[in-house]
């Protein structure tokens, strides 16, 4: 499994029920650090350092649990509280390039894909779940070089907010930027 990084996103989301979660990312440097995408649209890393914690000040400490063995040689409620979080700074990192970010919420899978440019957000991609109406904002045929493929950008809330959709097939006709579209097993049909 490895490990990832934690994002939390204020920038606005198509749903508001994933606005204020605490996201997984392997886009990052992987230690399990916090970051955020601002309001602006900047990725910043929260650097902390971590320090032990003398055991006096642990909660379990002179308590009958403290002695308490889960196997030979191993007492977790001593463990318990043993490191704190000191913060350091707030970094913006200057991101350049797209991260992942996922999260199952009440078991619906929640991914996004967020594209910077020199340090901004330009796009916001929702992965899954799909929208069900849009306005094509783009329309690119080089997604892969072994496919005939397009992807269709749509635009499906306010501002960059938009979704990436690996289109094969339409049905009955041929998208172009512009058309406000329904969005159907993954499949765009004309919103007439």
């Amino acid at each position: 499994m490895g490990t990832y990084d934690y994002l939390k996103c204020d920038y606005p989301l198509p749903h508001k029920e994933a606005q204020d979660a605490q996201f997984q990312t392997k886009g990052f440097i992987c230690r399990m650090d916090n970051y955020t995408i601002t309001k602006e649209g900047r990725a910043i890393w929260h650097r902390v350092r971590h320090e032990e914690v003398p055991e006096e000040e642990r909660p379990y400490y002179g308590k009958p649990e403290w002695a308490e063995e889960l196997y030979p040689g191993f007492f977790p409620n001593k463990l318990e509280g043993s490191y704190k979080t000191i913060p350091i700074a707030d970094i913006d990192i200057y991101e350049h390039g797209s991260i992942r970010f996922y999260m199952d919420i009440k078991a619906v899978w929640y991914e996004y894909e967020a594209i910077f440019e020199d340090g901004q957000l330009v796009k916001l991609i929702t992965i899954s779940p799909k929208p069900t109406i849009g306005k094509i904002i783009e329309i690119t045929n080089n997604y892969g070089a072994d496919t005939d493929d397009i992807v269709v950008y749509i635009e499906s809330g306010k501002g960059l907010i938009i979704t990436g959709l690996h289109i094969s097939k339409c049905r009955d006709f041929v998208p172009n930027v512009g058309d406000e579209v329904n969005i159907v097993d993954d499949e765009i049909v004309p919103n007439n």
